[in-house]
């Protein structure tokens, strides 16, 4: 494992400075300030260690189909240089990182504690997290885009946090849905949302793996492309 870098320690001192006095001088302070803080690290420096990633997400059930596009995606995206991280679990999130592991990449998972690792995260290559929310914001938050096939209130949940979190960026990270016919819905409804009936412009429906990664890739080579002009 590597030493914390003084980046990472500059933010960890940085989050403490923000713990309320009122919670600093109550019994329990140490808890959940110190704790939540502990957890931002761990992540920001699981990303320092194995990034640029992106996140896999979908079903722990899923169908033959479904797992084999998803087993391409991670190894699509592990041979245009990313790593390739998923919730650590079955399904498509196994598919992934199957994928990434098969053709060389980095094959990277968040797990909770108390859950099983698939077969295809190398140990080392984790981030163990105490709570759900430390897993969404670690694992999406750090990302550089995330690719979503079917799956159920999880996945869903997934999706809505990666649009909200890359709604603030300057050019907000991709999110590509994976199955016109399965989440073509939720995008209509997503459009009721709007005035406009549009579906936020980093939103995409997609059906197959090689069209999910292109998006991935283009969205990369036009920041390249606009940090390179400034």
């Amino acid at each position: 494992m590597k030493s914390i870098s003084c980046k990472t320690r500059f933010i960890y001192f940085a989050l403490l400075m923000c713990i309320p006095a009122s919670v600093a001088s109550s019994q329990d302070w140490e808890a959940k300030p110190i704790h939540d803080c502990e957890q931002i690290v761990c992540s920001t420096q699981f990303h320092q260690d194995h990034g640029p990633w992106v996140v896999v997400a979908g079903g722990c059930y899923t169908n033959h189909e479904n797992y084999k596009k998803a087993q391409n995606t991670g190894d699509l995206l592990a041979k245009n240089g990313y790593s390739v991280v998923t919730g650590s679990g079955p399904g498509i999130m196994e598919a992934a990182n199957s994928g990434a592991a098969q053709a060389g990449g980095t094959s990277l998972g968040f797990i909770l504690k108390g859950e099983d690792l698939n077969d295809h995260i190398p140990q080392g290559n984790y981030c163990q997290v105490s709570h759900i929310s430390h897993r969404l914001q670690g694992m999406i938050g750090n990302s550089s885009g995330c690719i979503v096939f079917p799956g159920g209130l999880g996945t869903v949940d997934e999706v809505f946090f990666a649009l909200d979190n890359f709604r603030y960026q300057e050019v907000p990270n991709p999110v590509v849905l994976v199955g016109t016919q399965f989440w073509g819905p939720l995008v209509e409804w997503i459009k009721n949302l709007h005035y406009t009936h549009t579906c936020p412009k980093n939103l995409y429906l997609v059906d197959s793996s090689e069209d999910a990664v292109e998006i991935i890739q283009s969205h990369y080579k036009n920041q390249s492309c606009s940090f390179s002009s400034n």
